[in-house]
């Protein structure tokens, strides 16, 4: 208060707020609100079509004549009401049938809207379609803080042409959310102070103008900007809407479902495709996104929030561990906070996280450092000890869990380099990476057996390898573009291609050392034997290697046709990525590391040199982002995102299960129990959290009853009383699990889907990996901690 009296009214004021938003959180309950037909009186009566009996509102089917003169549906209100700042609960329980297919696949005859004439954009919520395969919807309404609505009207959109009926309408508040928003503004209360305190505050005893002389200060203030700048598109109420955000949208809330119904790990996707159920997590890990859908299934964020969220942490955790690796390998705080702002800017990690919205592969691009320091300690440490290979076990562990294809990838080019390095293959070396790989194996051995299993019982796409995907590699004219658009995808030659280049500062620095190693020869004061030089030359090496296999230069096509027939394990592997670009991930971190290298040379020779070099890199580096985010916002569709139904919005991985993919993805399906030919009647069936129940009974002999639910290996029928177990086979029908019911039969059945004894053995491995690692680095910190004290 004496030092800085500016501080402390800030830290007053930011107490009072949070004093009353704890005040608001305790006091009351949580608010709820109930409608059913009487309260839709604004306009019902204008329609002759719509019968109101006091308890529901039906709406009957319209003669054609009239359907094509409502060009736009028909729509009737409830009366006005008020809510306060929150997040809320709506659902709905309704009869629809006869409905046509719209744009959420389903046949539908309509959705239920909320309004707000005054504070239009205040409250946020999605529609709820009413379609024909369900009589229950359920929805988010948030409200942000400090505001209140008074004039909200709920609202019933009918398209037609089928017979609709809304029999009830509640509002529920979750009390959750007041919280959430006390931690949130908490948050945001702190990083401010931060700033201020160590920017502009008196209280700060060194001077506001430390980062420009301190190395410490300099570095954090690089790091905060990089990962602001990288971070630039999610400070909107909004996510645009990238090549596959649906399909990791759709992935966390499966996770957050899973965590309601106590299936943890997710292992199948129950809720995805209709309740048909999807078995992405097999394929996909579904790790790093937890923390994320914990968010939006118990503390009620939107979806579009927790999403952010989690980009966030991916740039702050690719940033800390790029400057780990760049520090570990060149042992200089700003050559390490260079080569981090190479890394974390690199166009096409931006790409990555927003027009194509690859999940895992962005995710990856933060554990691939972590990998190079690993193999760089390995190589240059005289005495390996536990933290020159622990990098690279957490590394190639986490890589495993994050993007399967980027591990194949990253061990392909791990692979060139021991190759390469053949000479300086020790014992202790090979002990090194033994130990990094059975740690590594031992960290994501939950994950692997399942998917192997999967593989090999079932026909996954990715496993039909094209000998022909060389045509996917890009163009010389791409790869040096300087000023790239925001949108595209990946086709035949250039036209309609999505940026997929290195960007202007990988650009001139890849430039750059084409003329230094073209001019080292010259130059005979230059040191080519020196650690930094033989980091820059294989640094160098694999970053061109790995450009070229990105192009449709190198010969992939010419090949995989060779290895037909001879080693199609090796051709296997060639092909699995299906995408060549996706070399640009390991392109990007060599050039990185070898442009970093090459400043450490420019600074030792060329000291004039070297500020106006690294200004021009980094310049351009953020003038090929900001081009990107100038088109990308401007083309790019955004939505609101604030929660993902499964059921109407389903998005289906084209990379899993052929037999299920095939014919399916668009189609709508049958959602009833077929049970044609027998004598089985199905009294109901019914979704129990992730499980089914079917009550039926079956007079004659034993018969089929097929399912809606694809099968995938590791289901189980038992009998709900006696728990008798069924046999249950894979039906003809589009590959639905059908079980046998024997004949005589009357009761229910559940439907479970059952890990095996032996991936609860491998989940055990993994879990108590980790906790081991964890312990282990703890107690070194500790003892680090105590040494320097001492």
């Amino acid at each position: 208060m004496k030092k800085d009296r500016v501080l402390f009214a800030i830290c007053i004021f930011e107490l009072l707020i949070l004093i009353y938003l704890l005040l608001k959180a305790l006091i009351g309950g949580a608010a709820s609100l109930s409608f059913k037909g009487e309260v839709f009186f604004d306009n019902i009566k204008e329609y002759d079509t719509i019968n109101e009996d006091g308890e529901s509102v039906v709406f009957e089917a319209l003669p054609k004549e009239q359907q094509a003169d409502l060009e736009h549906g028909v729509n009737i209100y409830s009366s006005q009401f008020a809510l306060r700042s929150g997040a809320y609960i709506v659902t709905a329980e309704y009869e629809s049938g006869g409905g046509v297919v719209n744009e959420y696949i389903l046949p539908s005859n309509g959705y239920i809207g909320i309004r707000s004439r005054l504070k239009e954009s205040t409250a946020r919520y999605e529609e709820l379609v009413l379609d024909d395969l369900h009589e229950r919807v359920s929805g988010r309404l948030y409200i942000p803080a400090f505001s209140s609505v008074s004039d909200l009207q709920l609202f019933i959109h009918y398209d037609g042409p089928g017979v609709l009926k809304v029999k009830s309408i509640k509002i529920e508040e979750k009390k959750i959310y007041r919280f959430m928003q006390i931690i949130g503004f908490l948050l945001c209360f702190a990083v401010f102070d931060c700033l201020y305190y160590f920017m502009f505050s008196k209280a700060y005893l060194g001077s506001r103008f430390d980062f420009v002389s301190k190395g410490r200060s300099r570095t954090a203030l690089i790091a905060v900007a990089a990962i602001v700048f990288s971070s630039l598109p999610l400070f909107m109420g909004y996510l645009f809407k990238g090549h596959d955000i649906l399909f990791h949208l759709n992935r966390i809330e499966s996770i957050a479902a899973a965590m309601r119904y106590h299936r943890l790990p997710v292992r199948i996707q129950t809720d995805l495709l209709q309740g048909f159920g999807y078995s992405v997590p097999l394929y996909y890990c579904d790790l790093f996104l937890y923390p994320t859908a914990f968010l939006y299934g118990y503390c009620m964020l939107p979806l579009r929030l927790c999403y952010q969220i989690y980009i966030f942490a991916i740039n702050v955790l690719t940033a800390y561990t790029s400057y780990r690796c760049f520090k570990a390998i060149f042992k200089d705080q700003d050559l390490a906070a260079f080569g981090m702002v190479l890394y974390t800017l690199s166009i096409y990690r931006i790409v990555d996280i927003y027009l194509r919205a690859a999940v895992g592969e962005y995710t990856a691009f933060a554990f691939l450092p972590l990998i190079a320091e690993g193999m760089y300690r390995i190589y240059t440490e005289e005495k390996i000890k536990a933290r020159d290979w622990l990098p690279l076990a957490v590394g190639m562990g986490c890589l495993l869990q994050s993007h399967v294809i980027s591990t194949i990838v990253t061990a392909f080019f791990i692979l060139i380099f021991v190759i390469a390095m053949i000479r300086k293959l020790t014992i202790r070396i090979v002990f090194a990476l033994i130990k990094s790989a059975g740690l590594a194996l031992a960290l994501s051995v939950w994950f692997i057996v399942p998917m192997l299993e999967s593989l090999i019982l079932l026909k996954p796409v990715v496993t039909e390898i094209s000998s022909r995907i060389q045509w996917t590699g890009i163009y010389l004219v791409q790869l040096f573009e300087l000023l790239p658009g925001g949108y595209g995808i990946s086709l035949a030659g250039t036209t309609g291609d999505m940026p997929l280049g290195i960007g202007g500062g990988l650009t001139v620095g890849f430039f750059l050392l084409i003329f230094y190693f073209l001019t080292r020869n010259i130059d005979k004061d230059r040191d080519n034997e020196s650690l930094n030089a033989r980091v820059l030359n294989m640094s160098f090496a694999l970053a061109a290697f790995a450009l070229w296999m990105s192009t449709v230069y190198f010969p992939r096509d010419l090949i995989a046709r060779l290895l037909i027939g001879r080693l199609d394990f090796l051709r296997s592997l060639l092909e699995v990525m299906e995408l060549v670009w996706r070399h640009l991930t390991i392109a990007t971190l060599m050039l990185s590391v070898s442009i970093t290298a090459l400043m450490y040379v420019v600074r030792k020779d060329k000291k004039k040199a070297y500020i106006p070099v690294v200004v021009t890199i980094i310049a351009l580096t953020i003038l090929t982002d900001m081009s990107f985010y100038r088109e990308f916002t401007n083309e790019c569709p955004q939505y609101p995102y604030i929660e993902m139904n499964n059921d109407e919005k389903a998005y289906m991985d084209m990379s899993a299960d052929f037999d299920l993919v095939w014919g399916m993805t668009r189609q709508i399906m049958d959602d009833s129990v077929m049970t044609g030919g027998t004598d089985i009647e199905v009294i109901s069936y019914e979704k129990d959290g992730a499980d089914r129940i079917m009550n039926c009974s079956n007079k004659g002999e034993s018969g089929e009853a097929i399912l809606p639910l694809f099968d995938f290996a590791h289901y189980h029928a038992y009998d709900t009383e006696t728990g008798g177990e069924f046999e249950t086979v894979r039906s003809s029908e589009n590959a639905r699990l059908a079980v046998i019911v024997p004949g005589g039969y009357e009761g229910s059945i559940r439907i479970t889907y059952v890990s095996p004894v032996y991936w609860r053995v491998m989940e055990m491995i993994s879990l108590i990996s980790w906790i081991a690692l964890a312990g282990f680095l703890i107690c070194r910190r500790v003892r680090k901690k105590r040494n320097d004290q001492e």
